[in-house]
């Protein structure tokens, strides 16, 4: 167990901080760093979830491995067969022996998924303040995002927004204004300070055509609420992925796992036993990787281009000047720059569309005249400055009046 060195006079405030995916622990990171540099906070990581399983690349290794912090496991490895409901049991019985134990200041949790509802369902029963990141944001697109972020949004005591959209949304649902705080998207401030992975070290790493100087990193998640448009969009897309291979590289990195995901997954296989050498198959980029790819645009002569209908594309991927282009509903509602091209899940017109963004000379000039959106000035300071100096009225804060 390491913590932050601290000076003994000051009191620490105790956060207790749950992650169960590996793409929100990739967004909480650098807010977990700041919290540990400000020296003012206490932290233990609760993981669970898909950082335990292997098809997901047995991400809570890669997490152990860069924490200054206390980190417990709440979800074994070992569960395998119904997943859902064996996880979610033991998220409740062994968070609420955590809570209980440690009685933090604070649970902070991010986003949208499942195993985060569960996790702050248990918590609201132990009057302890929530804090939530990134709610209010709307997705119309079929998965059951909305569903539970709104719920850990009711649930919760303090809010942490991404954008104005999203803060205004917050207030509509009739969360109290002195709760909420739009302070930006913390993982885009953090690609400011982040050192990218490089060309030579991906092409290295990842056995590179460097002949082909253009690039398509994709990603594609089902859509939990429509098995048919999942199919449809997974088959669309590789698809388009096979066409495609002629001329780019391609990364192709496994979707969540929410209910439907075996449909990609098994695409995925699908793809990888035509042995196609410019198409890599990879569990988990990690974000500096992710990043590096993206970055690619930048370089002289590359292209690089966000394909899959996942929301780093809508958000982060602006930050490199790298274009967008979203497959499907599934993003429909959330706010979006004008970097991300919609296409409709059809393998030509994906095709097609990819082909004409990548013979634009002048794309990364366009995109750099964009703003996000998602940016604001010192946004993880913000949020740790936010909980620490607040001498926050526990009454008062667990106290929910909707307007």
């Amino acid at each position: 167990m390491i913590f932050a060195k601290v000076d003994l006079k000051m009191k620490r405030k105790k956060i207790i901080i749950f992650s169960g995916s590996r793409s929100e622990y990739s967004l909480l990171e650098p807010i977990i760093n700041e919290l540990i540099n400000s020296k003012k906070f206490q932290l233990i990581l609760v993981l669970a979830n898909s950082h335990f399983q292997k098809e997901f690349g047995y991400t809570y290794n890669q997490v152990n491995q860069r924490n200054k912090m206390q980190i417990v496991s709440i979800i074994p490895p070992e569960i395998k067969n119904n997943f859902f409901e064996k996880n979610n049991i033991k998220i409740i019985g062994n968070l609420n022996k955590i809570l209980k134990k440690n009685q933090p200041d604070f649970f902070l949790i991010y986003g949208d998924r499942h195993e985060t509802f569960t996790a702050v369902y248990t918590c609201s029963f132990l009057n302890i303040p929530i804090v939530h990141i990134e709610g209010g944001d709307i997705t119309n697109g079929g998965s059951k995002d909305d569903i539970f972020r709104h719920a850990i949004t009711k649930l919760s005591h303090v809010h942490f927004t991404t954008n104005i959209k999203s803060y205004k949304n917050i207030i509509s649902l009739g969360e109290e204004k002195w709760r909420v705080k739009n302070c930006g998207l913390p993982s885009i401030e953090n690609i400011k300070k982040l050192r990218v992975t490089s060309y030579q070290k991906l092409k290295s790493k990842y056995n590179i055509n460097e002949n082909k100087k253009k690039f398509i990193i994709f990603t594609l998640h089902s859509i939990a609420n429509d098995t048919k448009q999942t199919i449809i969009e997974s088959r669309e897309s590789f698809k388009s992925l096979r066409k495609l291979s002629n001329d780019f590289n391609i990364i192709i990195t496994y979707p969540n796992n929410d209910e439907g995901n075996k449909i990609i997954l098994n695409d995925i296989k699908k793809i990888a036993n035509y042995k196609i050498k410019d198409i890599k198959i990879v569990k988990s980029l990690g974000k500096k990787d992710f990043f590096g790819f993206l970055n690619l645009i930048n370089k002289k002569d590359f292209f690089s281009i966000c394909l899959g209908n996942s929301s780093s594309g809508i958000k982060e991927a602006l930050s490199f000047n790298c274009p967008s282009l979203n497959i499907g509903n599934r993003q429909n509602g959330r706010l979006s720059p004008n970097s991300v091209f919609n296409v409709l899940p059809r393998s030509n017109l994906i095709t097609n569309k990819i082909q004409k963004i990548s013979k634009d000379k002048n794309i990364r000039k366009k995109l750099t005249n964009i703003q996000n959106p998602y940016y604001k000035k010192n946004t993880c300071k913000s949020i740790c400055n936010y909980l620490y100096d607040n001498n926050y009225n526990l009454s008062k804060l667990l106290l929910k009046i909707h307007k």
